[in-house]
């Protein structure tokens, strides 16, 4: 766990050395190509110093899709410990779901079968937040 921690530490430190000198360096070059001033960065340098704004977010994206897994189930609910949350049979064991007071009114721990749509994160599948329910 201590290990896993210093490697995204190091990460995080290694992504804001990386864009920092770039966000330095972008307004610069960005205003003297808006004045057509080649004299210090040539146009093929602008053009290709703009090309990451396209291309970053697709990383984030993945990242993000890796961290998030949307789990649709069909399963009872076990518990609702208060109004906030409910507990349904997952995949992996019981997992707590973050809802609405309007959704915790509406369910019921009678082994009634309910359709789940909720996101999770792979390093903890036991919490997630509530997208969707039906029932049949």
């Amino acid at each position: 766990m201590l290990q896993d921690t210093a490697w995204r530490a190091a990460a995080s430190v290694v992504g804001l050395g990386a864009i920092v000198p770039y966000w330095l360096v972008y307004p610069w070059q960005s205003a003297l190509s808006y004045a057509g001033s080649y004299r210090y960065f040539s146009y093929s340098f602008h053009e290709l110093y703009s090309a990451p704004f396209l291309l970053l977010p697709h990383p984030d994206l993945a990242g993000a899709a890796v961290m998030q897994v949307s789990v649709p189930s069909w399963t009872q609910v076990l518990e609702i410990p208060d109004e906030y949350h409910i507990v349904i049979q997952g995949g992996k064991g019981p997992a707590t779901l973050s809802t609405t007071p309007l959704v915790t009114a509406l369910v019921e721990t009678d082994r009634t079968q309910y359709g789940f749509v909720y996101e999770t994160s792979r390093s903890q599948p036991e919490e997630g937040q509530l997208n969707g329910i039906w029932r049949d």
